[in-house]
């Protein structure tokens, strides 16, 4: 869908289909204002990828395409996440230990797609580190050199045993919208929302007290349909479920 579909919807539920009332760039701004509501508080955005273990790398920067980590799992097994702080209170030496598997995701809760595998791990099946620079292979990296290997399914990755992947369930990224002609990767559910949310908040733009009491009724829909999709309502995301305390066999 492009957004020029969803904007002429909602002019079409605001009566404006000249354009006399509300600006096309008004309605892309709100617009933007609704994407970012649905991937900050639903799963609706949410989406899973394979991540290849490369030997010897902790640091793997997926925030181009994860707005959230939400849940992870390792050889069929849900694999715990922690924060920094957590780690640093509970094993201050935590980012120094080598092992043979992942037995932990580190990651910053205001800067979820920047991850640490705990511990460093070593013998990975990965040793062919992808990377943007026009080189060969190199050894000392940081993490912003890094760019992880990612597929979709296990079988784009068939030659990687299952102690060298990391399932991610995360909630993307939506690119920005800047244009009428962009894309909108959503599928029925979320337009209609988007509908509610932009024509709701651009009514409450008005003085009107009639369009005051339309625009309420329109944001108290989409808040309805969100809450249906929260994480904390989704079974098989849902942290509480997943997260395990730490222990020193961790």
């Amino acid at each position: 869908m492009l957004a020029s579909d969803l904007i002429t919807r909602v002019r079409y539920a605001l009566s404006d289909i000249d354009k006399k009332r509300y600006t096309d760039a008004r309605l892309l701004i709100v617009l933007n204002d609704a994407i970012r509501d649905i991937a900050k508080n639903t799963i609706l955005f949410a989406e899973e990828k394979q991540l290849v273990l490369s030997n010897l790398v902790v640091d793997y920067d997926l925030s181009a395409i994860m707005a959230t980590l939400i849940r992870a799992e390792y050889q069929d097994m849900p694999l715990p996440m922690k924060t920094f702080q957590v780690m640093d209170e509970l094993n201050p030496k935590w980012q120094l230990e080598y092992g043979t598997e992942a037995k932990a995701i580190v990651f910053d809760e205001q800067k979820n797609g920047l991850i640490k595998i705990y511990p460093i791990v070593q013998n990975a099946q990965n040793d062919h580190i992808v990377f943007n620079q026009l080189a060969g292979i190199i050894t000392d990296i940081s993490y912003s050199d890094i760019q992880p290997i990612l597929a979709d399914h296990i079988g784009d990755i068939s030659g990687i045993p299952a102690n060298g992947i990391i399932k991610l369930y995360y909630i993307r990224k939506h690119p920005r919208i800047t244009a009428l002609t962009d894309t909108l990767y959503i599928d029925d559910l979320i337009d209609t929302m988007l509908e509610h949310y932009v024509a709701g908040t651009v009514l409450m733009d008005n003085q009107d007290t009639q369009n005051v009491q339309l625009g309420s009724v329109k944001l108290k829909l989409y808040y309805q349909m969100a809450d249906e999709y929260t994480i904390s309502k989704a079974k098989g995301f849902t942290r509480a479920e997943y997260e395990v305390a730490y222990n020193g066999g961790i």
